[in-house]
């Protein structure tokens, strides 16, 4: 697992650092429409047009507000997010790493790729207190009033995940574009019985941290956290490693 969690720190520190995407000297925040790739002819179009509607209503955008040094506003896409109802309660889920800063605090908003309105964060935070908590569990949930206007919050999917399942991948790669692709399961590290981290042979990027991983029919099972990285290739971006929605306790009976 620490070898993972190295793996995963050079996808998170680019995600912090670069700080790529939309950049304005106001706070109004443009993100464009929803795009779609590697759709199976085997799967009817309808079910295919519902799955990526169901993603694209609950995908977020997460984006930073800081001041440069001539003071000047800049805002910039630093991450995904998903929408989620649970109970009464209205949650955004994000990756840890796109959440917390170790160097100073952060002005975060959560906006729909669809209506481009945002939301602030506030400081309503759940995470693990652990100081460098291991890759499965990079994940933040923030709790909100509203949802920016045009979301719809996803449900979590009831079914086990198994090899070889197809899974949707949502989210912000670079910070420029929302992106939906469509992937597999390729492994499933399994510690105590309970999934600690998925596999998958989908397409991410610096920027897709937090992102959705949806089952086929648009259904969260997980986030994306890292893409895993090659001494000799640098980012393998066919594989991608997710946090299951299961070990986030929060969301559990």
């Amino acid at each position: 697992m620490r070898c993972l969690f190295l793996l995963a720190c050079l996808l998170l520190s680019c995600t912090q650092t670069s700080a790529v995407g939309s950049e304005t000297e106001d706070t109004q925040f443009s993100v464009p429409s929803v795009m779609s790739v590697g759709l199976p002819d085997a799967q009817s179009k309808n079910q295919r047009r519902k799955a990526v509607e169901r993603i694209a209503n609950s995908s977020l955008a997460i984006n930073l507000i800081a001041k440069d040094k001539e003071g000047r506003t800049r805002i910039a896409t630093i991450g995904s997010a998903i929408a989620v109802k649970y109970g009464r309660h209205n949650l955004v889920i994000t990756a840890r790493h796109v959440a917390v800063s170790d160097s100073d605090p952060r002005l975060l908003f959560a906006c729909s790729v669809k209506s481009h309105d945002c939301v602030s964060l506030e400081p309503n935070l759940v995470m693990e207190l652990q100081l460098l908590p291991d890759i499965s569990k990079d994940w933040a949930v923030y709790k909100t009033e509203v949802f920016p206007k045009g979301t719809i919050p996803t449900q979590i999917s009831t079914e086990p995940l198994k090899l070889g399942d197809p899974v949707w991948l949502s989210g912000m790669p670079w910070g420029h574009h929302p992106w939906v692709n469509l992937g597999n399961i390729a492994w499933i590290f399994n510690e105590t019985g309970k999934v600690q981290v998925l596999g998958i042979n989908g397409f991410a990027a610096s920027g897709s941290s937090g992102g959705g991983v949806y089952d086929e029919k648009g259904f969260l099972v997980g986030i994306t956290v890292a893409v895993e990285i090659s001494p000799y290739a640098g980012p393998q971006e066919n594989q991608v490693l997710a946090v299951p929605i299961r070990n986030i306790w929060v969301l559990n009976p």
